[in-house]
């Protein structure tokens, strides 16, 4: 019975099919359609900046099913999730969204593996003042 039971559940799981989408053309496209001004400033966003509530709303009213939100851009991430190869301004990042206004239940990235790039992105960090150096070793 217990067996039949983790078959059904692994069969659910593995079987399940999620969108995938890069947010800012969606929520572009989606700022133009509103006709409620108010909503329309909402969804203002400009590239480069990180998507709030509203964004997820609006993203997640879309679909009847989880989405994959990929595709961030670099700079409104930490400074050590890897760089999309070719496209330096954009992160191997990802947000799990669920329908009917959940928002994100889950995120994840990949880490940096290129040391250069990681001591180079430090000094960007701490020149920015994103991140507090306390030593000079960078």
């Amino acid at each position: 019975m217990l067996e039949a039971l983790f078959a059904a559940a692994a069969e659910a799981v593995f079987s399940y099919t999620f969108d995938t989408l890069e947010p800012a053309e969606r929520l572009h496209q989606l700022e133009a359609e509103a006709t409620d001004p108010e909503q329309k400033a909402l969804l203002h966003i400009e590239w480069g900046d990180d998507i709030g509530s509203p964004h997820e709303t609006a993203l997640t009213q879309q679909f009847d099913r989880l989405v994959f939100v990929v595709g961030y851009p670099t700079a409104v991430k930490a400074f050590y999730m890897e760089p999309w190869p070719g496209r330096p301004e954009v992160c191997k990042s990802a947000d799990l969204l669920a329908p009917e206004g959940y928002g994100e239940i889950i995120g994840g990235f990949e880490r940096m593996s290129d040391p250069d790039l990681w001591i180079q992105r430090i000094r960007e960090a701490v020149v920015s003042g994103a991140v507090k150096s306390s030593t000079s070793r960078f």
